[in-house]
């Protein structure tokens, strides 16, 4: 009879709203979970597109609350009872009502009396409180708290000392939810324990927010008592917040104490949130008189703060006893240093060791402010060898510009670690005009291993330029006899790759010098394009020595592999006269190697040929393999 009496409803709707409606109704009528949900979800859509339009959502609303009082399986009423949320009013009220008594149906009843904005749902619910029990009842409390009802308060409030801890902990969150005058003497009056702690602290939030800090004041500090860590931490927060100059007696008593670790850092956290000059009075007498734990915590909250003034701080705590003090307070420097910290971390950069000496050695690199820079280029002038060597570390890596020509006198200091920085400072400051005295340097350096920073050096400033020129190097080749450094003349023309210096490289290898033309075949080996790729390959096939053969076939793979803007196949043929030109096994692997960077049929066929040989039959079919497979993936 109850679905007779559903379908008697649709066909008195269903010219109201549609047929829509009903058909789905129909369809879900015997619905099961794990059923296929196509019609509920298209029930879904019709409540949404109901919503807000009174003359859509009434007849749907009748249908859907028919469909409630109707045999239809719990799954059905339950998909249902979501669309009364959406487009339900005071008429659902009266079938949810009776169904928030049913612990079976308790559960979707809420759901929708919660969403639907009608006075009578929370009179329903209120109404349900003397009625349930158990589960029930506790489901109500929450639906209640989750709709602020404040009207609800004197009924919740008696749970809040209900023998089921499980009911009062639900009253103690539904009132804090709730919030308002009588939700917090509600809470303050009764027996504390943690739910009823972090409601409070819930009310003390919304206190301060609407500037009641009278209020919020009173219920931090009775929560400071609570045997719970975390809401004597929270308690200690919202106390400093919402009294500061109250707070400072007890932050003072916590910032000397260490027992607790967590109260002691939200103490800590507190006082560097606090724009009061006491608070950072209290920070600095914990600085000397905290535990090592704390003192690492204060420093890391001062850098925080962000405030000017700070520099004596830091640097008092940069001489703490405790590594973990002196790191934080170094890395703190660097945010609030200024040039006047430059000495300090300096000179800690050169003597410490460990994480204290990179913290040092950031801060120098990241320190900034009007005259920073003059203050470490006037320490490379001034300073001992070690500190020295620091500042000159520092200059590389900020990329002054002015530094050029500090550091090039710096190249000439007596002491090797001196001048081995400064040339590394140099490649990463110097530009094109200084490539003279840097070749000067290079021409006059003593051992190879400062010829070889001088190598990179020289070319880094070279390629600064949009259009780098060689000139200077050619210059100082014609006028150069020493082959050492020749040699390294060629390699500087090696890794810039300009044109004009390819001559420089052919002269040096019609030279009748083994080392010359060593240095040579390298340079080319080097090129960053592939100028020089048919003077390699012409090497490669009729060189002089065996060694220059495999050293030329060695840079003419390597230019091949550079990246460029040719097919597979163009490289892969490019590949083909090196293969003929391999004097070993070790040069034909190695282009094998090459091959299988190249995925096309011409690889391929390389591949497949390069198996016939027994030196290197297993390399070959290897690259056969992963040859065939890449194709295989590109059809």
């Amino acid at each position: 009879m109850a679905l007779v009496r559903f379908l008697l409803v649709c066909v008195a709707a269903g010219a109201a709203f549609g047929a829509d409606a009903e058909t789905l109704l129909k369809q879900i009528a015997r619905y099961e979970h794990g059923d296929p949900p196509a019609a509920v979800r298209e029930l879904d859509a019709l409540a949404y597109r109901a919503a807000g339009d009174p003359a859509a959502a009434a007849p749907l609303e009748r249908l859907l609350v028919a469909f409630l009082e109707s045999d239809a399986t719990p799954a059905a009423k339950d998909a249902v009872v979501r669309n009364l949320s959406i487009v339900g009013t005071a008429a659902s009220v009266p079938v949810l009502s009776r169904m928030l008594a049913d612990p079976k149906t308790s559960d979707m009843a809420r759901y929708a009396l919660e969403r639907i904005p009608a006075p009578e749902a929370a009179q329903a619910l209120r109404g349900a409180l003397a009625r349930t029990d158990g589960l029930t009842r506790i489901g109500v409390v929450n639906t209640l708290g989750r709709r602020r009802d404040t009207a609800s308060v004197p009924s919740i409030a008696p749970l809040l000392r209900a023998g089921d801890p499980d009911l009062a902990s639900a009253a103690a969150t539904a009132l804090g939810n709730i919030g308002g005058p009588e939700a917090r003497k509600a809470l303050l009056e009764a027996p504390q324990d943690i739910a009823v702690a972090e409601s409070l602290l819930k009310i003390a939030e919304q206190d301060l927010r609407s500037n009641r800090r009278a209020e919020a004041a009173a219920i931090y500090q009775r929560l400071q008592a609570s045997t719970h860590p975390p809401v004597r931490t929270a308690a200690l927060l919202g106390s400093a917040a919402a009294n500061p100059q109250a707070a400072l007696p007890e932050l003072r008593a916590i910032l000397r104490k260490a027992e607790d670790a967590g109260l002691q850092a939200a103490a800590i956290r507190s006082l560097a949130e606090m724009q009061n000059p006491e608070a950072g009075k209290l920070l600095m007498e914990g600085l000397a008189q905290a535990p090592a734990a704390a003192r690492v915590q204060i420093v890391a909250a001062v850098d925080d703060r962000h405030q000017p003034g700070m520099l004596p701080w830091f640097t008092k705590a940069a001489e703490d006893s405790e590594l973990a003090v002196r790191v934080a307070a170094l890395q703190a420097l660097g945010t609030h240093g200024g040039a006047s910290a430059i000495p300090l971390l300096a000179a800690r950069a050169a003597s410490a060791e460990g994480s204290e000496r990179e913290a040092a050695r950031l801060s120098l690199a990241r320190v900034r402010g009007p005259e920073t820079d003059a203050a470490i280029l006037s320490g490379i002038r001034t300073a001992d060898p070690e500190v020295k060597v620091e500042f000159i570390r520092a200059a590389g890596e900020r990329g002054i510009r002015s530094a050029p020509e500090v550091l090039l006198e710096a190249a000439k200091d007596p002491d090797t670690a001196v001048r081995q920085e400064a040339v590394r400072a140099l490649r990463e400051t110097a530009a094109p005009p200084h490539a003279p005295k840097l070749i000067a340097l290079l021409q006059s350096a003593g051992a190879e291993s400062e010829r070889k920073e001088l190598e990179r050096t020289v070319a880094a400033a070279i390629r600064r330029s949009p259009k780098p020129s060689v000139e200077s190097v050619l210059a100082a080749w014609r006028s150069e006899s020493a082959v050492p450094v020749k040699a390294s003349l060629l390699s500087v023309v090696g890794m810039i790759g300009a044109g004009e210096g390819l001559p420089m490289v052919r002269e040096a290898l019609q030279s009748g010098d083994s080392a010359l033309q060593r240095a040579a075949i390298l340079s080319m080996s080097e090129w960053p394009n592939t100028t020089p790729l048919e003077d390699l390959l012409q090497l490669a096939k009729s060189g002089g020595s065996l060694s220059q053969r495999v050293l030329a076939l060695r840079g003419y793979v390597n230019l091949v592999r550079l990246p460029s803007s040719r097919t597979p196949a163009e490289s892969a043929r490019l590949l083909a006269p090196a293969m003929e030109a391999a004097p070993r096994p070790e040069e034909k692997k190695l282009v094998l190697a090459a091959l299988q960077r190249f995925i096309c049929p011409e690889s391929l066929e390389m591949a497949k040929a390069a198996a016939a040989d027994p030196a290197v039959a297993a390399e070959a079919k290897l690259a056969v393999s992963n040859l065939e497979r890449g194709l295989s993936y590109r059809r």
